[in-house]
């Protein structure tokens, strides 16, 4: 099975949007327009050159079946000539002098025996349209699958994003509620320091999730 990595990582990228803009809704309103997963799906099988190029291969082997197809008609070949001469002659058709002369000519052929030249070719040429249509279901496949992580991954990481910045709203209000416990003395300084250390942490969270 052959997988197109960096086809599918181009592909990802219109999921990779979808998460962008719910990761940070506030900024990216009016650079990223949200799109629904079948949107995001749509989007990349448009623009994947692995689906793009199986699908000019699948084109490519209807033309050659249908070339072979072509080779068990009959040939037919059409020649005809015209001269105008200065002398003129006597044309026994017409029982006149003309200066001018037609001739018209009509072949025609069959191959009746090629070896079995042609019957191979054909078996050939449905191969090719089989594989080219394998092909292009597994690109889609393929495409359909990155986008699908990728798009789940960002709901993934919005969701973190949002655990994250719960916890760091309550971390704040720990800090100040620490100071003013410590301001009144029913609090140890390690105990504003822990608050201290708490807020840190989920402020890290916070870009942690932000940058996934």
């Amino acid at each position: 099975m052959r997988y197109h990595l960096p086809a599918l990582a181009r592909a990802a990228c219109a999921a990779l949007a979808v998460a962008a803009a719910a990761a940070c809704p506030a900024a990216a309103q009016d650079t990223v327009r949200t799109v629904t997963l079948q949107e995001a799906v749509a989007r990349a099988l448009e623009v994947d050159p692995a689906a793009v190029a199986a699908t000019s291969e699948i084109a490519n082997a209807r033309a050659e079946l249908m070339e072979n197809r072509g080779a068990w008609l009959p040939s037919l070949t059409l020649n005809s000539t015209y001269s105008n001469s200065s002398n003129e002659r006597f044309d026994q058709s017409t029982g006149r002098l003309s200066s001018e002369n037609y001739t018209a000519q009509v072949a025609t052929g069959l191959e009746v025996f090629d070896g079995g030249r042609r019957f191979f070719e054909r078996r050939s040429a449905n191969a090719q349209l089989r594989a080219a249509e394998a092909g292009l279901v597994e690109s889609r496949f393929q495409v359909v699958l990155a986008v699908k992580q990728a798009f789940y991954e960002a709901a993934a990481g919005r969701d973190l994003l949002a655990a994250a910045q719960q916890r760091l709203t309550r971390a704040r209000q720990q800090q100040v509620f620490a100071q003013t416990r410590l301001e009144l003395g029913t609090a140890t300084r390690s105990d504003a320091l822990r608050a201290e250390l708490e807020l840190g942490n989920a402020e890290l969270a916070v870009v942690e999730a932000e940058s996934a």
